[in-house]
């Protein structure tokens, strides 16, 4: 089980544009067993909408994280703030050795199977949910966005009970990791329900048209699959924070994605 399928992007490197934003830390709620998460935050300090962006499995610190959260923060305007916290707590998953595929996905999977165990137990995650994110947000006009394994994390933030998020976004997503806990993808599509999701994935992702998770969220909200699944055939996972901006069409479908991304936002939380 990896959460990147075969022929995925390996980490970047690191964006050389500077960061519009700045860290900050988020306190846990009084009587929270949970420590300092550190966030990136970019756009107004009081804002009237919240976007929470989940990194991939490479972390907040690595390749264009950051520079795509400024994009999507102009995108959805002066009311919009987008914050990234850092999942991981300086530790992501993997990091970028420039290993051979079939290296990188066994590292991938063994790396994600341990930390779903321990620092990123679904268990835990609901407790970063709600007294470490939950708290700290100024607004209850929340959505979450996630990229790979990020999409895993932003559809178990819409089906955590009493977090705010009104709405889901995984591009490039990956939800296998559901499947770790003894549920099934299936599971989590029931939890979020009616709530709107949107999937953007690329041409080796599972969860596009004709997926039973996009059947599921689809025949939910009364909608067409294909208004569920937006599929980048041209693309490999990981090509929004992880894909060459220097090729025209890696620029092109990244562009798309975070204006896709910034419309259903924009569609479902107004301001």
């Amino acid at each position: 089980m990896s959460c990147c399928p075969p022929g995925s992007l390996g980490a970047a490197p690191l964006s050389t544009l500077t960061p519009k934003g700045k860290m900050v830390d988020l306190s846990p709620s009084a009587g929270s067993k949970r420590t300092i998460m550190p966030c990136y935050q970019v756009g107004p300090q009081n804002p009237k909408r919240v976007l929470v962006v989940f990194s991939d499995v490479y972390g907040i610190e690595s390749s264009s994280h950051k520079a795509v959260c400024d994009v999507l923060q102009e995108k959805l305007g002066d009311e919009t703030a987008v914050w990234m916290p850092d999942m991981f707590r300086g530790k992501p998953i993997v990091g970028a050795w420039g290993l051979p595929d079939i290296v990188t996905s066994t590292f991938i999977t063994v790396s994600v199977l341990w930390a779903c165990f321990t620092n990123m137990k679904d268990t835990k995650l609901e407790m970063d949910f709600k007294e470490v994110i939950g708290p700290a947000l100024p607004t209850d006009k929340v959505a979450c966005l996630g990229f790979c394994y990020g999409g895993w994390v932003a559809g178990r933030c819409m089906a955590s009970e009493g977090f705010p998020a009104k709405v889901g976004i995984g591009i490039h997503p990956s939800w296998a990791i559901e499947t770790v806990f003894g549920r099934k993808e299936k599971d989590l599509a029931t939890a979020i329900g009616k709530a709107p999701f949107l999937f953007m994935p690329a041409s080796n992702d599972e969860l596009k048209v004709g997926n039973p998770v996009v059947e599921m969220l689809a025949k939910a909200r009364g909608i067409e699959q294909e208004k569920v699944a937006i599929e980048f055939p041209d693309m490999v996972h990981g090509w929004v924070p992880r894909g060459d901006s220097t090729d025209e069409k890696v620029m092109e479908a990244q562009v798309k994605a975070t204006t896709l991304a910034a419309d259903f936002v924009k569609e479902h939380v107004k301001v």
